[in-house]
């Protein structure tokens, strides 16, 4: 509600989720977005009216799940990198928001590591950077680690073994980088993941087990971009 104080954590970090999108990342941490909010009459109608259009051509029907009580993720949806930055509470130094882009991010204690994966490679990215990521079925995801990572290395054995290590690997894919021209397009939540199977180093070669189905359009959109 305009004007009034978040009622909790959860709701905390999805307000500073749509402020950072809406007024840039600076605003949504330093105060000024809430008031802001508050006199955006307009622009709350507008949002308020979307919301349900958006419902009514989502087509996708998700689980319920909870990563935890104050990570305001849902399923399947999409997300900027600097909407996972608050999502997560994952701040700089200085206390800003970050951005992700792609490869991978640990966040909340390092209790997770997010899978940040774009399926189709642009012809600008160097060969040896064009990481092979696609889906193998609606359950399994082909990956590929950074051109560095060992086996032995800290990152390596964190994703061999990432249980021991107390984390939990979350999946993070979107189709291209540009949604359109100057435009990012968001990474799409697949939830958890586990490793299967892995091949090699320099990089890695991994088989990720998603703990939910990904939509068939985005199977679909992954196989063709093989």
């Amino acid at each position: 509600v305009a004007g009034q104080p978040m009622p909790d954590e959860r709701a905390r970090r999805a307000a500073r989720m749509l402020f950072a999108v809406v007024y840039g990342k600076g605003p949504a941490v330093d105060g000024t977005a809430q008031a802001r909010w508050a006199r955006d009459e307009v622009l709350r109608g507008e949002i308020a009216e979307l919301i349900p259009v958006l419902r009514s051509i989502n087509a996708t029907l998700t689980d319920a799940h909870v990563l935890e009580p104050d990570v305001p993720l849902v399923l399947h949806a999409r997300y900027l990198g600097v909407e996972l930055s608050a999502a997560f509470d994952d701040r700089t130094k200085d206390g800003a928001l970050r951005d992700y882009y792609t490869g991978v991010e640990a966040v909340a204690g390092r209790r997770y590591d997010m899978l940040l994966t774009t399926l189709e490679k642009t012809a600008s990215v160097k060969e040896h950077l064009r990481y092979r990521d696609f889906p193998l079925s609606e359950t399994l995801f082909h990956w590929q680690s950074k051109a560095r990572t060992t086996r032995a290395s800290p990152e390596g054995r964190r994703h061999l073994d990432p249980a021991s290590s107390g984390c939990t690997p979350l999946l993070f894919v979107r189709e291209r980088s540009d949604a359109r021209p100057g435009v990012t397009m968001a990474f799409r939540y697949l939830g958890p993941v586990a490793p299967v199977s892995a091949e090699g180093e320099r990089p890695l070669t991994m088989t990720w087990a998603l703990r939910y189905p990904m939509p068939a359009e985005l199977l679909r959109t992954g196989r063709i971009a093989v």
